[in-house]
């Protein structure tokens, strides 16, 4: 090899290490930069897919609440077909009174033919108030106040705690429990009638 090959491959070699070093200097610059855009990007996609979950709670949640409704207007106009459609054999119906404990689909029937010739076709259950939703997969549960009344009776305040499961149909009524509450009977009214 003379001098000049020598000289003329040390160059190359060189220029070629070069190389090599500027592109694994160019190959962490996007590593790096890749790596920031990362950074940035995971408080958005986090953002957006928690947008996105909340969206669909806040759509099931709506849904569970208009279902409650329905179910609870078509009860009080004694629609059985309606009622009866959410209902099942493992379902269990609480009533206001201790003695009103009814299972499946024939225990809701009883109770809401009972129910129906007491009030007459004249029940009235106002607007759900004070809701409190909670759902973990295919179970929720809402429970809320609101008024009820049959003709021209005065109201009273019921207070309904209702456990559904969702199904292919819907919902389906797992556990209903309503009871009539009281106005004015809290302990904080009583402490402070007492103390005067």
């Amino acid at each position: 090899m003379s001098e000049f090959d020598f000289i003329r491959y040390a160059n190359i070699s060189e220029a070629t290490n070069d190389a090599v070093a500027k592109t694994e200097q160019n190959s962490d610059r996007k590593r790096i930069a890749a790596r920031r855009f990362r950074l940035k990007l995971a408080p958005a996609t986090f953002t957006i897919c928690a947008f996105l979950l909340s969206g669909s709670a806040v759509a099931q949640q709506r849904d569970v609440r208009s279902w409650t409704a329905a179910f609870l207007q078509a009860y009080a106009n004694a629609d059985s077909v309606t009622v009866l459609h959410s209902v099942d054999e493992a379902t269990t119906v609480y009533g206001s009174d201790a003695a009103e404990v009814f299972h499946g689909q024939s225990g809701v029937k009883s109770m809401l033919a009972n129910d129906a010739r007491l009030w007459g076709g004249k029940a009235h259950i106002g607007e759900m108030k004070d809701i409190s939703i909670a759902q973990a997969g295919d179970i929720a549960t809402i429970f809320f106040n609101a008024s009820f009344a049959v003709g021209d009776q005065p109201s009273v305040p019921v207070r309904f705690c209702i456990v559904w499961k969702r199904s292919k149909i819907g919902w389906n009524l797992v556990q209903s429990s309503s009871a009539v509450v009281t106005e004015g009977q809290s302990a904080r009214a009583i402490l402070l009638k007492n103390n005067h």
